[in-house]
């Protein structure tokens, strides 16, 4: 009987009258069960095989067609262009664009914001989308490395090639997710300004970087933004940014009472009135207009998407992808 009053009189229970979440998903702690399941749902979606499919900037053997030109002593006749010679009288080969092999870097973000999420974490979402480009990187035979942004301290995992090391950098994600010591509180320094200073030393020019954040900086105030440091990241390498969002980031949820909220980021606490409508308004109002404006920053320094945690990643994924017709 009890039970069955709740539903009527909130005071007695009030969480009780919420609606029940569906099941949150959580992270495996074992990488072949995650990349299996990645696995299969790449073959769902993809229709061609992705080796291949990157372009270099010299020319030599390959597949993709670059220019014709005359004949010159020593070229190789296998090049030999027939059909303009019988046209022509005039003997002519075809160049190719070499294919090279691609270092490609993931960033993964485990600072305290990517913990927040209704139905699924954005670090959750963030392990997935790890998991599906680590495969893309190996059917495509390309180098792979990666890079986790700690509140504290950053860890660089060297590139390389192969099932194996896929497998390797995927289960290090796992344990980095599973290590309580992520959740301390971030130093003085902005770790994503961090980051891309460490990044832009390490990473080779004409690396592709994919970064895996939701890109909250808690307002650290260590001077210059992350924005420029990151600027400067993508002078030298290919960059590719998915900015991770949870709806309740831009829709706060009304009539809750009131409410008191902590910034993971910085600690900062505010006592927060649900039931007054205009405050809502006016943080739906600026927390869109935040949001917007970092995704304005990132589409200036490259290829930028933004993907929510209410849809599966990998349709915004393979979008991002697609657009960007080579990763080099």
């Amino acid at each position: 009987m009890a039970a069955f009053l709740r539903w009527f009189d909130p005071i007695l229970d009030p969480l009780a009258c919420l609606p029940t979440p569906p099941p949150r998903p959580e992270i495996p702690e074992n990488a072949d069960v995650l990349l299996a399941r990645l696995d299969v749902l790449l073959r769902q979606k993809l229709k061609y095989a992705m080796a291949g499919n990157q372009k270099g900037i010299l020319r030599g053997a390959g597949l993709d067609f670059a220019d014709l030109r005359e004949y010159r002593p020593g070229d190789d006749i296998r090049k030999m262009d027939w059909s303009v010679f019988a046209r022509t009288m005039t003997p002519h080969v075809r160049d190719y664009h070499e294919e090279k092999q691609l270092t490609l870097w993931i960033v993964v973000d485990f600072t305290p914001s990517m913990h927040f999420g209704q139905h699924q974490t954005k670090l959750s979402q963030a392990i997935e989308l790890f998991g599906l480009l680590a495969l893309l990187a190996q059917k495509a035979g390309h180098k792979l490395g990666a890079c986790l942004i700690g509140p504290n301290s950053n860890e660089i995992l060297a590139p390389g090639n192969g099932p194996g090391h896929a497998k390797h950098l995927t289960q290090k994600l796992l344990q980095w997710a599973a290590n309580p010591a992520i959740h301390n509180p971030p130093s003085a320094t902005d770790p994503l300004k961090r980051t891309w200073q460490e990044l832009n030393r390490v990473a080779a020019r004409h690396s592709t970087v994919v970064i895996l954040s939701d890109f909250l900086d808690g307002g650290h105030p260590d001077g210059s933004p992350w924005h420029v440091a990151l600027g400067e990241l993508a002078q030298r390498v290919k960059l590719l940014c998915l900015m991770l969002s949870d709806p309740l980031e831009t829709a706060f949820p009304s009539n809750l009472g009131t409410l008191s909220l902590i910034d993971p980021e910085s600690g900062h606490r505010l006592e927060v009135d649900t039931h007054a409508s205009a405050c809502l308004q006016a943080y739906t109002k600026q927390a869109a207009a935040y949001q917007e404006s970092r995704l304005h920053q990132l589409k200036a320094l490259g290829a930028a998407t933004l993907i929510s945690t209410s849809h599966p990643p990998l349709d915004a994924l393979l979008s991002l992808l697609n657009s960007e017709s080579r990763w080099a």
